[in-house]
């Protein structure tokens, strides 16, 4: 098998490499989901909750916000999930890539035709790094949105 199959079967993991200017650091911290609820956990502090209408619960006290705000949390609430279904698609799309390029390797291999291999799983490979890159984006606008957060909600 050719070095750039091999590279394009595991795509996935230098193209979220590439995200990482985005987000920085996030040692003890992550972010989960109950429902579409999004569930910020940082080690040694109350989880805080985000739901699509904006409202904020940190250790599960509602936490009073003015309009701007809570259109800022709506906005980080959507961003999120963007960032969760762009990772899911992507997963998806590297996982198909790689049931594809069996059967690509083998048929071409067998009809002598190695050649199409490459171009093949290009073009495939195109369609991976563009979700991929959307998610990166996602994560950018993500960064952005948390940030102002932060600055206008000091709970």
């Amino acid at each position: 098998m050719q070095p750039k199959v091999l590279l394009l079967l595991i795509l996935l993991a230098p193209v979220l490499a590439a995200c990482s200017d985005h987000g920085g650091s996030t040692s003890g911290r992550y972010v989960s989901f109950v429902g579409d609820t999004v569930v910020v956990k940082v080690r040694g502090k109350p989880d805080a909750s985000v739901d699509a209408n904006g409202d904020l619960r940190i250790g599960g006290e509602a936490v009073a916000v003015n309009p701007s705000q809570r259109a800022l949390l709506k906005r980080y609430h959507s961003q999120v999930l963007a960032v969760r279904d762009d990772g899911i698609a992507t997963g998806k799309q590297g996982a198909a890539l790689g049931l594809h390029a069996i059967g690509t390797v083998m048929d071409n291999l067998v009809a002598g035709t190695p050649d199409k291999i490459d171009q093949d799983m290009n073009s495939r490979g195109k369609v991976i790094e563009a979700t991929a890159d959307r998610m990166c984006s996602d994560l950018g606008r993500l960064k952005a949105t948390q940030d102002q957060v932060v600055a206008q909600l000091p709970a």
